[in-house]
């Protein structure tokens, strides 16, 4: 990740067009990477993808914005 600072952004500005295309590459490469592990959790819900399960009957407690430990 970037730095979230103005003085990076500054230096970013400033890329030299060689500099550029390396930057939005990298970009690009972690953009696909990111898009393939949501597209491989899209079936979602389960375990190993999340880190954790619930049952259906608690979907709209989560979906709710206040997700209890304890039901």
């Amino acid at each position: 990740m970037e730095p979230c600072e103005l003085a990076r952004w500054k230096e970013i500005a400033e890329f030299s067009p060689e500099q550029l295309a390396g930057f939005m590459e990298r970009g690009r490469a972690m953009d696909e990477k990111f898009g393939r592990l949501a597209e491989s959790m899209r079936g979602g819900g389960h375990a190993q993808a999340c880190g954790f399960k619930i049952e259906a009957d608690r979907l709209p407690e989560l979906l709710g914005g206040q997700f209890k430990s304890t039901p």
